[in-house]
């Protein structure tokens, strides 16, 4: 169907299709994400369950997705949580194959489909692991350390860390290495404790109840996961029940690792490369990578739906005069 420009009514479907195209146009959440560099990934060691041949070891994988539940029925369904980590192809029904796993020797590259524009002083670069904590299993916390090098790039060939400093082995860097032990949080559920309830399968519609988590956002403190928090403290965080706790940990985000990607010395971000710590054992199951998000400041904003509509306009107002 062809549009003729030259009206006041054929420029506003111009207006409504850029809403269209443009999540945050329409007031929805920013969300941008990443997709694998084909042949970038590189197990190196994993247990067996996760290594090659399975699907944890495919760049099909969909890192983009917002983790919410591992599938069930509408009477019992299981919800990504505290003690309730991703998983792929798991038998409930939820959507597969969303989680790729790497341990030491191995890494991967992730683009991101709108480049990240960095903000001193603001974490924007957000890394979704399957981690959980096992709050039921005695002495036990963190369900294996995740810990990997994390380089930026502009331009896929020219590599930094995220302090500047310029890397030519960007595949097998791992001098510096950062946690990546803070779990996915499906919906802001309140409180620890609810947490768990809502993990371990309860009906759908007390689900839909709750906020989704806002995966575009850093939690305000990860000390608990990624600091000094021990795996007491961790167990203890899974049964309490004081939603000030939970806010001052988790907030209204989706949990994640959150990073400041501005001491790059780069303007915007466009590639990310991750290879796992040394420590990350094949007993401990590797990094399973789960989703890659920036944070919402990072993305273009409504300015640029701004822009559109004025730059519509003044060629609006100059076909007009002729």
């Amino acid at each position: 169907m062809s549009r003729n420009i030259t009206s006041p009514i054929s420029f506003l479907p111009l207006v409504v299709a850029a809403s269209m195209l443009l999540p945050w146009a329409s007031g929805a959440r920013a969300a941008d994400s990443v997709t694998i560099v084909p042949g970038s990934l590189t197990q190196g060691t994993v247990k067996a369950s996760l290594g090659a041949g399975t699907t944890y070891d495919s760049e099909g994988v969909n890192l983009s997705d917002w983790p919410l539940n591992t599938g069930g029925s509408a009477a019992s369904t299981f919800a990504i949580s505290l003690e309730n980590a991703d998983f792929n192809g798991n038998s409930f029904g939820g959507t597969p194959n969303t989680v790729v796993a790497f341990g030491s020797g191995g890494g991967i590259t992730l683009q991101f489909n709108t480049p990240i524009t960095s903000h001193a002083g603001e974490k924007d670069l957000g890394i979704f692991t399957a981690q959980s904590v096992l709050g039921g299993s005695g002495s036990f916390g963190l369900n294996g350390i995740m810990d990997a090098a994390i380089l930026v790039s502009a331009d896929g060939t020219n590599w930094f860390t995220l302090t500047g400093t310029p890397i030519t082995s960007p595949t097998t860097y791992t001098a510096t290495t950062f946690n990546l032990n803070a779990p996915t949080m499906a919906y802001n559920y309140g409180t620890g404790a609810a947490a768990w309830k809502d993990g371990s399968g309860v009906a759908a519609s007390t689900l839909s109840a709750l906020t989704v988590a806002n995966f575009t956002t850093p939690m305000p403190n990860d000390d608990l996961f990624n600091g000094s928090g021990t795996n007491a403290q961790r167990i203890a965080f899974t049964t309490d029940t004081n939603a000030a706790d939970y806010a001052a940990i988790f907030g209204s985000s989706g949990g994640g690792n959150w990073f400041d990607v501005s001491g790059s010395g780069l303007a915007q971000i466009d590639y990310v490369r991750l290879n796992a710590g040394s420590d990350v054992t094949a007993a401990q199951g590797g990094i399973r990578l789960d989703a890659v998000f920036a944070n919402a400041d990072a993305v273009p904003e409504p300015a640029s739906v701004s822009l559109l509509i004025v730059s519509g306009s003044l060629l609006l107002n100059r076909r007009r005069v002729k």
